[in-house]
């Protein structure tokens, strides 16, 4: 209350004979005119002048509406479209807005920041919260050579791939490889699972072909790669005896496998041709 008394010295005056004249608006910060003026029945009057003083006292108020989560890389957000800002009497275009802290769109992690907002009135709230740098992309893996063994066991693997990644250096992603789908003693077409993991835990996988072949001939040693020169008449040739060896290097082969083309007459001179095949 503004008016303490009203007395009069002949006049039974009270608070109710008091005309108030103002302007104020409540709602628009300022400084208003407040004329208090009171009569007695005498037409005696009493003047006062009073200035009141409207004040925001009220902070603004700051609200996340969108997760500050962004992908490395990312361009630099613009805060408005992830962060609302109101408040009781200042209009928005008239509320400064600041972000204060340091982040690195171009390296993954958790930064805080502190959300600044300022109204008219310079009231001031500070919001603290994070901005979150992670990577969202997945590592490659591509196939650059076809993949055949040939020595019947495994192999190092990783020089038949290439790696790739947005963000993580090739040295910092898990390669891993399952070939428990090859039969290493076996000819034929087996598949191999390739596994790349990056540092944010991203797995890629990649299915591929492995050729097992053997592309080795069989060895048939004989004891002569010449002529021999047998006896007139002689008796019955063992084709068979001038073999040393017959051996492949997967296969298990022995002088029964060899297949022997071509006879000796040996009641007529001449130059007969023997042909001695191995196959595995």
């Amino acid at each position: 209350k503004l008016i303490l008394k009203v007395e009069d010295n002949y006049d039974d005056l009270s608070i109710d004979d008091v005309i108030i004249i103002s302007s104020i608006n409540p709602d628009v910060i300022g400084s208003y005119l407040f004329t208090f003026k009171i009569k007695d029945q005498s037409n005696n009057e009493t003047k006062l002048d009073l200035y009141l003083k409207v004040k925001d006292q009220n902070k603004p108020t700051v609200e996340i509406i969108k997760p500050l989560i962004f992908n490395v890389f990312d361009p630099i957000p613009l805060f408005e479209d992830y962060i609302d800002y109101q408040d009781n009497l200042s209009h928005k275009e008239d509320i400064i807005f600041e972000v204060i802290g340091s982040f690195f769109m171009n390296k993954k992690g958790k930064y805080p920041i502190t959300i600044k907002v300022t109204d008219e009135a310079k009231n001031q709230l500070l919001f603290n919260t994070y901005l979150e740098v992670k990577d969202h992309t997945y590592p490659e893996i591509s196939l650059i050579k076809d993949i055949m063994i040939t020595k019947f066991k495994p192999i190092d693997y990783r020089p038949y791939f290439q790696l790739h990644d947005e963000y993580d250096d090739i040295l910092d992603i898990d390669f891993m490889v399952d070939d428990s789908m090859i039969n290493y003693e076996e000819v034929g077409i087996y598949s191999l699972i390739v596994t790349a993991i990056d540092s944010s835990q991203h797995e890629t996988q990649l299915i591929v072909d492995v050729i097992m072949m053997d592309i080795e001939s069989p060895e048939l040693v004989l004891k002569t790669e010449g002529r021999i020169d047998y006896p007139y008449q002689g008796s019955p040739i063992d084709y068979r005896s001038f073999i040393i060896s017959a051996q492949d290097n997967h296969d298990e082969l022995n002088l029964e496998d060899v297949e022997i083309s071509g006879e000796v007459n040996t009641h007529a001179f001449g130059l007969y041709q023997i042909k001695y095949t191995l196959e595995d």
